[in-house]
């Protein structure tokens, strides 16, 4: 039996995170082989079914809302698995996805984001809803392939240009005009798409005084 390999695809919103992943599906497709695609139930965004990107790439997909129904839709041989969103899954994906990489050698790849609206560590729930010290990084520190995607900061800096630069953070506001941004103590999840969020440079990210980022802008 081969051995498995696992892909990790992360960044901040609007990278091109699940490009890619549609990207690595058709290339598995093209030359016949199996795989299942699988997305978050909370987020309905664009599609309840479908892995869409922002971009408006859309895909089927098989919407999971807890690791039990995971493992009844699981198809054990495809070749290749890819789950989008990640960061929405609960902490007991990781080990999950762990064993089926390098105890049952099989294929798949993640994409999801590392940092929240924050610009902190985006930390996965567990079962009962509480944050575990879990992210996508768990699984991207034993990555056969990871690919780290940036956007570009969309910061406008005059009335026709963006500032362009490298884009580590996507900063979350509460109004259209995006001049209020989010406080530091609001929900970590909340979907939403370039209506409530933008990607930032380090140079352009609104800091909070209440993150450990602050200590190092």
């Amino acid at each position: 039996m081969d051995d498995g390999k696992l892909t990790i695809i992360y960044g901040t919103m609007f990278s091109g995170k699940t490009e890619e992943l549609h990207r690595i599906k058709r290339r598995a497709e093209s030359v016949g082989f199996t795989t299942q695609l699988f997305k978050p139930k909370i987020d309905r965004r664009f599609s309840e079914t479908d892995s869409v990107s922002h971009s408006k790439s859309f895909v089927e997909a098989i919407p999971i809302g807890s690791l039990d129904e995971l493992e009844k839709r699981l198809d054990r041989k495809a070749y290749l698995y890819l789950f989008d969103e990640w960061q929405f899954f609960t902490a007991e994906f990781n080990e999950f996805i762990i064993s089926l990489v390098f105890e049952e050698q099989k294929n798949v790849a993640v994409a999801g984001l590392n940092v929240d609206y924050r610009g902190e560590l985006f930390l996965m729930k567990n079962l009962e809803g509480k944050i575990t010290t879990k992210s996508i990084y768990d699984l991207e520190n034993i990555a056969h392939e990871p690919i780290h995607i940036h956007a570009l900061c969309t910061y406008p800096v005059t009335l026709a240009q963006r500032c362009g630069k490298q884009a580590d953070y996507c900063q979350r506001f509460l109004d259209e005009e995006k001049t209020k941004i989010a406080p530091f103590d609001a929900e970590t999840v909340e979907l939403g798409a370039k209506e409530k969020y933008e990607p930032r440079c380090p140079e352009h990210f609104v800091y909070y005084e209440e993150s450990r980022l602050w200590l190092h802008k």
